[in-house]
């Protein structure tokens, strides 16, 4: 039991030491981290442009309604590599997580997520 949570405390030492260091290109190339920074573009951009489309309705000018919908494309567009980068990063992250977690994925998974198929 000793050795299993000295070889815990080794990983997480481990893990924090790479994460103490600030590498654009190493973090920014693993899609886990990516999918974290892209994740609350779609739905913050479109609760943006919703609001954008709303109020350029009540101003009734055509730029306004075009730069809004644009906005909503754009957010609904974002989805795809949110998606994308979440499912390439997927295993990556059930790798890092202890038996709780594990524990989780697999009600997640049992539930009919995307990650099931």
């Amino acid at each position: 039991m000793k050795a299993h949570s000295s070889g815990r405390a080794k990983l997480l030492q481990k893990q924090l030491h790479e994460l103490s260091r600030f590498e654009h290109d190493r973090t920014l190339s693993k899609p886990e981290y990516v999918r974290v920074l892209l994740n609350p573009l779609p739905v913050y951009g479109l609760a943006v442009g919703v609001l954008g489309l709303f109020i350029a309705l009540l101003l009734r000018t055509r730029a306004a309604r075009v730069t809004a919908f644009a906005l909503v494309m754009l957010s609904a567009a974002s989805a795809w590599p949110v998606y994308q980068y979440g499912e390439a990063g997927y295993d990556r992250v059930q790798a890092m997580v202890d038996e709780d977690g594990l524990k989780g994925c697999a009600v997640v998974i049992s539930e009919g997520s995307p990650a099931a198929g």
